[in-house]
């Protein structure tokens, strides 16, 4: 049994006598925790530091029935902290797993690139430490954003004045979102709008707020997203069944946290 099973165990272990104990000075309150003073025997009440009746607590059976009450009620509280402090350190060391093992795709990644560019003859990727990371980073590649395709790529829905991508009618290969549409800001990726297309990488404009359900889902070939800071919700399953997926996205933004709670590998941008 481990530190902690022990430690829960002993404070059960002492609830459970005070229940006890408490549920017989409610039935006898002159027979639960008194010394016998012909014997020299103590009884379960002094074993656990309970006054005996009449000492110290003004004599009555409310007073001992109070002082047991209490003490349940205090050993409730620590059961209660000694979980939560569980949980909390439990929580830690997913996080801290999931990061390690987010730095562990990336330097994977990082391997693999500069053995294809030593094989090409090309210099090496410069490396550097991140803050707090125990593991060194590749530098991140410049992102080259091509031109946003045309409105009539897209089926879309306009409403107050800003507009919803609801389809997607190009072809495969890169699809760079554009920020306006019909003279409106796109705000956001609607329900299924991308869903199964053939499409290798996603470029969202700053102007983008929200990522609906299904959005990019089953986009097998789907390579990399690249998500502006501007978006605040990207809903479930935007990505599903994107085996090949890579997250560009800026340090400490939403994206980042959202990937990370799904173990999607994230470049920074």
């Amino acid at each position: 049994m481990t530190g902690y099973g022990k430690r829960m165990a002993a404070l059960l272990a002492a609830w459970l006598a005070l229940a006890a104990l408490a549920g017989c000075a409610r039935r006898d309150p002159a027979g639960g925790a008194r010394k016998d003073t012909d014997s020299g025997h103590v009884s379960a009440g002094d074993a656990t530091g309970a006054p005996e009746p009449g000492e110290g607590i003004g004599g009555g059976d409310g007073d001992l029935r109070t002082y047991y009450e209490e003490r349940i009620e205090e050993m409730k509280q620590t059961l209660l902290n000694e979980r939560q402090e569980r949980y909390i350190s439990e929580y830690e060391y997913r996080e801290r797993l999931a990061k390690l093992e987010q730095e562990l795709r990336l330097l994977t990644a990082g391997a693999e690139l500069d053995t294809a560019k030593q094989v090409a003859g090309q210099p090496e990727t410069e490396h550097r430490r991140e803050p707090g990371s125990l593991l060194p980073r590749p530098t991140p590649e410049p992102v080259v954003r091509p031109t946003p395709l045309p409105s009539d790529s897209f089926r879309y829905s306009i409403q107050d004045g800003q507009a919803t991508v609801t389809g997607y009618l190009g072809g495969a290969g890169t699809v760079a979102v554009p920020a306006e549409i019909g003279g409106c800001p796109v705000v956001a990726i609607g329900d299924g709008a991308f869903r199964g297309a053939g499409i290798t990488a996603v470029i969202l404009p700053d102007t983008v707020e929200t990522v609906g359900w299904f959005a990019f889902a089953d986009c097998t070939e789907l390579a990399s997203v690249t998500v502006p800071a501007s978006v605040r919700s990207i809903s479930y399953a935007a990505f599903e069944n994107c085996t090949k997926l890579t997250v560009l996205c800026g340090r400490d933004s939403y994206a980042a946290h959202w990937a990370a709670s799904y173990g999607l590998p994230v470049q920074y941008i």
